[in-house]
C-alpha cells in the first residue's frame, strides 16, 4: 500500500516542493512529477528516507512558473495508481497569507513578487 502523505515548500537556497510517500518498499513504484508539460521521472533510489518516511524533493521549477500547477502521481508497472497529488507554489503561499508568523508572511509576499515579475518580464 502506498500513498501521498504530504507536501511541502521548502525554502533554502533553491525554492522546491518535498513530497512525503507513505510506503514501507517505495523500490516497487515509480514516481512522475509534472509542471508545465515537462516530466520528471524517480525511482526509489532518487528518494531520501528522513522522519520515518520516504521523501522526494522535486526541484525543476522555475520563478515563472510558480502559478503552475505540480502533479505527481505513483506508478507501478507503468500503470498510475491511487489519486494523482495537486499542488501549487502560489496556492501554498495563499494558504500562508495569513500567518502568525509575520517573517513568513513577508517573505511569502517577496516569493509571490519575484514570481510574478518574473513571469512578467519573461521572453
Amino acid at each position: 500500500d502506498i500513498k501521498f502523505y504530504s507536501v511541502r515548500l521548502v525554502m533554502g537556497n533553491n525554492l522546491y516542493v518535498r513530497l512525503t510517500i507513505d510506503t514501507e518498499t517505495p523500490e516497487e513504484y515509480t514516481y512522475e512529477v509534472t509542471i508545465n508539460g515537462r516530466t520528471s521521472n524517480f525511482t526509489a533510489e532518487d528518494l531520501i528516507y528522513e522522519e520515518g518516511r520516504y521523501h522526494l524533493y522535486f526541484k525543476d521549477i522555475y520563478a515563472t512558473e510558480f502559478d503552475e500547477l505540480v502533479t505527481a502521481v505513483i506508478k507501478k508497472d507503468g500503470q498510475q495508481i491511487g489519486k494523482a497529488l495537486n499542488y501549487s507554489i502560489n496556492t501554498y503561499i495563499y494558504k500562508k497569507q495569513n500567518s502568525s508568523d509575520a517573517t513568513l508572511v513577508e517573505l511569502l509576499k517577496a516569493v509571490f513578487n519575484y514570481g510574478k515579475s518574473a513571469k512578467e518580464y519573461a521572453p
